[in-house]
């Protein structure tokens, strides 16, 4: 509904005058002499909005305990919402942790023991080669004193030969017992390094420990309470109970940031052009007559939208809702006002 109010500030002020003793204005000033301001007003409808929500959510499952607000209530920052509790959640991680270290001191207790293995076998076989390698060494030095008396004729052949047989043997002797000392390295060497890869890839387990804390570490999460981290903040659709048990992910309620707020408003096409940036306005909420309050608007849509089978531009206006309650969504009256200076 579209009102034009004349304020004849003009007239007002020629009978103040007569009151006061001055002259009146001629009806040439009334007709041309200056201007004057016309206060117009347009009636529409619209709703609350507000540009940024804030979705809360756990990925965890969790017991709900206590809910400490209402729906639309404003909260603060730090604020409690709802507790939980976490005991179950707790465990698992108390429980991951010790399998983990369990895993790990399992690894670390066959490395040692392996390392340990290695050392006693490898020493073993080194003591065996250093007493073949001597033994070795004792017979060939007999073989060469003998075999100078054989070439002489001063031994027999049968004593030489003897002597060749046994030093050729403690030869093979010898490189046996060192290729198997080789053969004893690698395999203990390969068994070592297989548990320290795999001590190594135990690094996994300690990420999926970390990302189960790091569930826990939000900015609306302290201790077992989730709170707002919003200064001024209006909680919407609270979406659990109290015993309720909840099973991630699910959202468990919204906070709208009302230092984003905003009224939508529907103007009709033919009234579009009567809107400037900058005008005041009045808005009542529909559901509360109580709650008015008062902005300016901040945008005039270029589009022309149908609703309801009739044609609207949609604008927007800014307004203080401190110390208010906020319906967003909800239906709002909104008077638009503009000022305009026009000639007498």
């Amino acid at each position: 509904m579209y009102k034009k109010a004349m304020l004849l500030l003009v007239l007002a002020a020629a009978v103040l005058a007569a009151a006061c003793g001055a002259p009146a204005a001629s009806e040439s000033d009334l007709q041309t002499g200056g201007n004057m301001w016309v206060d117009e007003y347009l009636d529409v409808y619209g709703t609350i909005e507000v540009r940024k929500t804030t979705d809360y959510a756990i990925d965890f499952s969790a017991a709900v305990t206590d809910i400490f607000v209402a729906e639309n209530q404003k909260v603060e920052y730090g604020e409690a919402i709802l507790k939980l509790d976490l005991t179950e959640y707790h465990n698992q991680i108390s429980t991951s942790e010790a399998k983990k270290q369990n895993y790990v001191s399992n690894l670390e207790q066959g490395i040692r023991s392996a390392s340990s293995e290695r050392d006693y076998a490898l020493a073993r076989l080194r003591g065996e080669i250093a007493a073949l390698k001597n033994t070795y060494a004792l017979a060939q030095e007999r073989l060469d004193n003998v075999f100078s008396l054989f070439i002489n004729g001063a031994v027999p052949f049968e004593e030489y030969n003897s002597l060749y047989t046994e030093v050729a043997n403690l030869k093979v002797d010898l490189n046996r017992a060192e290729s198997s000392l080789n053969s004893q390295a690698r395999l203990f060497e390969t068994q070592i390094s297989a548990l320290q890869a795999e001590l190594s890839t135990s690094g996994s387990a300690d990420k999926e420990i970390e990302i189960m804390k790091e569930k826990l570490n939000k900015s609306f999460i302290e201790g077992d309470t989730l709170v707002s981290d919003m200064h001024n903040g209006l909680v919407t659709g609270i979406s659990c109970n109290p015993g309720e048990i909840i099973y991630s992910p699910v959202k468990l309620f919204s906070i709208a940031d009302l230092d984003t707020v905003y009224a939508r408003i529907e103007v009709p096409e033919d009234s579009a052009g009567d809107v400037s940036i900058g005008d005041t306005v009045e808005i009542t909420q529909v559901s509360d007559k109580s709650a008015v309050f008062s902005g300016r608007v901040t945008n005039i849509g270029s589009r022309i939208v149908e609703i309801n089978g009739s044609a609207y531009v949609i604008a927007e206006a800014s307004f203080d809702a401190a110390g208010q309650t906020v319906r967003l969504g909800g239906n709002i009256d909104v008077r638009i006002f503009t000022y305009k200076e026009e000639g007498i």
